[in-house]
């Protein structure tokens, strides 16, 4: 059976030492070896499993791994320049690794990327949809935004499509069409022991979502787009049942 077996998110070797810092903060999230982290799953059979890499690619991208793997590249396409209507400032990642020391990280609830298109679906995503629908728990977002999502399931649960989504499923992937700005972002979403007025508090530059109540924290890099950390309040369950009944099907058969 074809599966996804893998999703990495490659960064170009830039700047080694932001390389070095930022995989030392995300080591005890997954396996780190060399310039590469794999986080880990909330089930060691669940594909596909997700990882950061920084091996010299010449833009960012997203590499789906399956026998015909599928390549994104996380660039502007639009031809257009359209900055954020949300007001924050970027830090220094070393500056958000020392207001971090004194919180503990419980998970990494998703990694996401966002890829600018102001016109409907990004053409990249649908080629997403129509290539990974059949080989991943690959699913839209149940109140219609762009935003799809691929969690992390057995063989067996891909397959017969019954996957029981009260299970915990982590990391996730979020896939969005972003209409908000011309600069692709990757985002990592962690869940803290931390509450969210003191999180507030530490990242003032940040954009603070008190309904939500996380904190997206912007970094500085070198890489042309946005790397934010999601940083919530502890969350004992797991979300995923929110997409029962939205599972993208096979392409094919969603057409029909």
């Amino acid at each position: 059976m074809d599966l996804l077996k893998e999703i990495k998110l490659i960064l170009p070797t830039k700047d080694k030492s932001f390389e070095t810092l930022f995989l030392d903060f995300l080591a005890n999230l997954g396996n780190r070896e060399n310039g590469k982290i794999e986080f880990a799953s909330s089930n060691g059979k669940f594909l596909p499993v997700i990882s950061l890499n920084f091996q010299g690619a010449r833009v960012p991208k997203a590499v789906f791994e399956c026998k015909d793997p599928v390549e994104i590249e996380l660039i502007n396409k639009t031809d257009q320049d359209k900055k954020s209507p949300h007001v924050y400032s970027p830090i220094e990642l070393s500056v958000f690794i020392n207001r971090m020391a004194n919180i503990r990280i419980n998970k990494l609830d998703h990694v996401g990327f966002n890829i600018p298109w102001f016109d409907g679906v990004s053409p990249d995503i649908i080629t997403l949809r129509k290539e990974l629908s059949d080989k991943s728990l690959y699913y839209l977002f149940p109140t219609g935004e762009n935003w799809d999502f691929i969690l992390p399931g057995s063989e067996q649960d891909i397959i017969s499509n019954k996957a029981n989504l009260t299970v915990p499923r982590y990391p996730k992937l979020e896939i969005v069409s972003f209409t908000k700005s011309s600069t692709p972002l990757i985002q990592f979403d962690i869940s803290t022991n931390e509450k969210h007025d003191q999180i507030a508090k530490l990242f003032p530059e940040g954009i603070i979502d008190s309904e939500l109540k996380n904190v997206w924290v912007y970094i500085e890099n070198k890489f042309g787009l946005d790397i934010c950390f999601v940083i919530n309040e502890n969350h004992d369950k797991d979300w995923g049942e929110f997409f029962e009944g939205h599972r993208l099907l096979p392409f094919s058969e969603s057409k029909k």
